[in-house]
């Protein structure tokens, strides 16, 4: 398990600070949901991640 904003960063959108701005705007969804800072993701679960300009799904 990784937190939300380092799994972005590592899929090279963003820095991890930036990610943090965006989850903060309330501008990043997981699986539909608003993200939250400190929201902790698994790189084996299914995962939908939608941040501006860009769209990504994960198995």
């Amino acid at each position: 398990m990784k937190k939300l904003q380092k799994f972005i960063a590592d899929c090279g959108y963003c820095l991890r600070r930036e990610a943090e701005k965006l989850i903060a705007q309330k501008q990043v969804r997981v699986n539909k949901r608003i993200a939250e800072i400190g929201m902790s993701v698994s790189d084996d679960i299914r995962l939908l991640c939608v941040v501006p300009g860009c769209y990504w799904v994960f198995w």
